[in-house]
């Protein structure tokens, strides 16, 4: 149970920095929707813009991503548990039920978000690639409109400029 005002600073904080990932997790699902909607309809301007918007997401998640694991640890450390690297996971069963309940919720909310995000880019990619492979198609038409066909000879060219060979064997040496 959650003992001294240091531990519960630390769970405070904890709760702080979970809130702050949920949102950015629901932000990043919001961006992903919409990436999927400029991805249907080419919209190339928008996925930059998107993309930009999602790194700096990814990079604020990253960074609370770290915050997380540092007042997990030390909130472990308060609860005097004894693990090298703790998950919120492990310090749920030590805290009370409510500040456990919370963090659980919180945390099954951020995964779930995340699972979501995860379906949605394995989708998005799944069209930009195919996105990418009907422009070579295009490109690949295009080009062909503008080669000579194979086979295909002006009127008074030889078959071929190379020299013809010829089975002819000279016996002088």
């Amino acid at each position: 149970m959650v003992a001294n005002e240091k531990t519960l600073e630390h769970l405070n904080a904890l709760e702080d920095v979970l809130v702050k990932e949920f949102r950015l997790c629901q932000n990043l699902y919001t961006l992903t929707k919409d990436e999927r909607a400029a991805l249907a309809t080419n919209d190339v301007s928008s996925l930059l813009t998107l993309v930009e918007r999602k790194e700096a997401l990814l990079d604020e998640l990253g960074q609370l991503d770290d915050s997380r694991r540092t007042l997990t640890q030390e909130t472990s450390q308060q609860l005097g548990l004894n693990i090298e690297s703790p998950t919120l996971t492990d310090i749920l069963p030590a805290l009370d039920r409510d500040s456990a309940t919370r963090l659980g919720h919180l945390r099954e909310g951020i995964l779930a978000l995340m699972n979501e995000v995860k379906d949605l880019t394995h989708g998005n990619r799944a069209l930009a690639v195919t996105a990418l492979e009907r422009t070579d198609a295009v490109q690949a038409f295009l080009l062909s409109l503008y080669q000579t066909p194979a086979g295909y000879r002006p009127q008074n060219v030889p078959a071929s400029r190379e020299p013809t060979l010829s089975w002819e064997v000279d016996h002088t040496a």
